[in-house]
């Protein structure tokens, strides 16, 4: 059995499969005006979870950054999440350009570090 479902990559929503202990992975990032900024989310499924990790990395004129967050989803739960992506017209106000289905992410470990705070001892 495999794993389908939705999530935004780049602000558009994109359809992911996965198949057992075939992990995928999204990376992306670059310099920037004022240093770099870098993320990559691995999903993994092992059968009766989609697992997600995030982990980014940046550095900007306050110093160095990286933060990462696992959230998981039970397969059952990939399409509960109903989400109206919407767009602003002017003189209609919000409407909604599309629904879309997405999975009931639960939270699991994250942290986060700021290089520069922690050489000044915060």
């Amino acid at each position: 059995m495999n794993a389908r479902f939705t999530t935004y990559v780049n602000g558009s929503p994109v359809k992911i499969t996965l198949r057992p202990h075939e992990p995928l992975e999204h990376c992306s990032g670059g310099p920037d005006e004022e240093g770099y900024y870098y993320s990559r989310t691995t999903y993994a499924f092992d059968g009766e979870y989609v697992t997600a990790y995030n982990a980014t990395e940046s550095s900007d004129c306050d110093g160095r950054r990286s933060s990462y967050q696992e959230r998981s989803c039970p397969v059952g739960l990939l399409k509960s999440h109903r989400y109206e992506d919407t767009v602003w017209i002017k003189g209609q106000g919000a409407v909604v350009k599309q629904v879309v289905m997405l999975p009931d992410w639960r939270s699991g470990e994250s942290g986060q570090r700021d290089y520069f705070a922690e050489a000044a001892g915060y």
